[in-house]
């Protein structure tokens, strides 16, 4: 049985150099992204890359149309994010930002929890699920501004076990941050003592 060669996660070129990707595909990513607000309810937020170009397509393919694999390349992206940024020090569990149960049926998964996994069997942290969706809300990228985002958003959480120590909240793309900083928010009334968000993306020109 012949080998089945290894190819780029985007453009299928058969070399590939990091990431899942070939060189050509890889050059294209902004690893020195960041998130320029500070958030109420956040004490570190970390992105991944520039949410732009390739990696706009890749997260529209994750998300919408079955591309599942893509989870790989981000949690390898946040893995080693979150060791340079040294996240385990504070920080010694990872959950995700969940989805209603309708919209998590309608999908099938849930991208952030995909991503999540991967970033604990990279690192040996615990993956946990602290809280539940209990609001079915418009999707943020829907809404039209920052204060439609607060209220779409609000309550929407519901903390479903006592936490303590740092807690890590994993999602995909973070523009206002008004969905980690709900849930955040949440946490930290259920006992966590620090919240982080790691990120995959984020655009650049907020």
């Amino acid at each position: 049985m012949k080998a089945i060669k290894e190819r780029c996660l985007f453009c299928d070129d058969i070399n590939v150099y990091s990431y899942g990707l070939c060189r050509s595909c890889f050059e294209n990513l902004n690893f020195d992204s960041h998130f320029p607000f500070k958030l109420s309810n956040l004490d570190r937020i970390v992105v991944g890359v520039e949410y732009v170009g390739m990696i706009r397509k890749i997260i529209s393919d994750f998300k919408f149309r079955d591309k599942v694999y893509y989870y790989k390349l981000f949690s390898e992206i946040l893995t080693e994010k979150l060791f340079a940024e040294s996240l385990s020090k504070d920080y010694k569990q990872i959950t995700y930002v969940p989805m209603h149960i309708k919209d998590l049926k309608k999908r099938g998964y849930n991208q952030s929890k995909l991503i999540a996994q991967g970033i604990c069997d990279n690192t040996l942290m615990d993956l946990i699920e602290p809280a539940r969706k209990i609001k079915l809300t418009k999707e943020q990228v829907k809404t039209e501004s920052t204060e439609e985002r607060l209220t779409n958003i609000k309550g929407a959480f519901k903390g479903t076990e006592p936490l303590s120590g740092g807690i890590i909240i994993v999602d995909d793309v973070i523009t206002t941050g008004a969905t980690v900083n709900e849930l955040a928010g949440v946490l930290k009334s259920m006992g966590a003592k620090k919240v982080a968000a790691l990120v995959a993306a984020s655009p650049q020109n907020l």
